[in-house]
């Protein structure tokens, strides 16, 4: 569990847009990006988590998200 409270969905949709974190193609940022948005249940991001565990083989990176 975090240690912060997760972000409201009004904020989590103006990162995306100023900084277009959805799409960005960096591991890092991604798994980071899609973590927040897992645990602010931000449920359009659900796709992208899934095509990232499925194309990405790095436990570092799935274990977490599936978790």
């Amino acid at each position: 569990m975090s240690e912060y409270p997760p972000l409201p969905h009004p904020a989590i949709i103006a990162m995306d847009n100023v900084y277009n974190f959805t799409t960005v193609r960096n591991s890092e940022i991604r798994f980071r990006w899609q973590k927040v948005c897992l645990l602010a249940e931000y449920e359009p991001i659900f796709p992208y988590v899934v095509k990232f565990v499925t194309e990405q083989g790095r436990m570092k990176y799935v274990r977490p998200l599936y978790r």
